[in-house]
């Protein structure tokens, strides 16, 4: 199975200040996530980390936290997230700054950062042959929702702080267009 989840900020003390997150400090932080996201994923699926895994932390504890951590792991690059060669030492079997992702006939551009409607999505959807945009970045500070026009916010905030399957959030991604008239022409 391939999972999404983005900005975990492993190590990043104020993010739970910042974003309201329901932890007393990082221990218990980094347990939740780390329990959270061993409970869906197995050792044989992918998960695409759209960004921000961590903050600060040595390269050796992001070690620590990666081989904590089930399934294969493949980054797409976010502005905390060192430079691809260190993130691939650290564990992540690749780097990208963007990927697409097919499932059934739709294909999903990852990529850290939420487009905003000045950058003429559609057009660039159309372009890259996506039907939509899958992003971390803006964590909850848009609200709870997943889902905005052609883009969904895979940030732990809005995904109760674990990955999220693939085919559930193409599915809810669908059911979200067609109640919203949302299509690519």
């Amino acid at each position: 199975m391939i999972y999404l989840i983005g900005d975990t900020h492993f190590y990043h003390k104020n993010i739970i200040r910042f974003c309201d997150r329901p932890y007393l400090n990082l221990t218990e932080m980094h347990r939740a996530l780390i329990d959270n996201w061993n409970s869906v994923v197995g050792h044989e699926d992918t998960v695409y980390h759209l960004g921000d895994f961590g903050f600060k932390g040595s390269t050796g504890r992001v070690k620590g936290i990666m081989s904590a951590l089930n399934g294969t792991k493949i980054l797409i690059r976010g502005n905390h997230d060192k430079s691809p060669e260190t993130m691939l030492s650290v564990g992540f079997a690749a780097v990208f700054e963007q990927a697409v992702v097919r499932i059934f006939d739709t294909q999903y551009l990852l990529q850290h950062y939420k487009m905003r409607p000045e950058d003429k999505l559609v057009e660039l959807l159309k372009a890259v042959n996506c039907d939509g945009t899958i992003h971390g970045h803006v964590h909850n500070n848009e609200g709870d929702n997943i889902f905005d026009g052609f883009s969904a916010n895979v940030s732990v905030e809005v995904i109760n702080y674990t990955p999220i399957e693939l085919e559930a959030l193409h599915k809810a991604f669908t059911k979200h267009r067609i109640e919203n008239g949302l299509f690519i022409q």
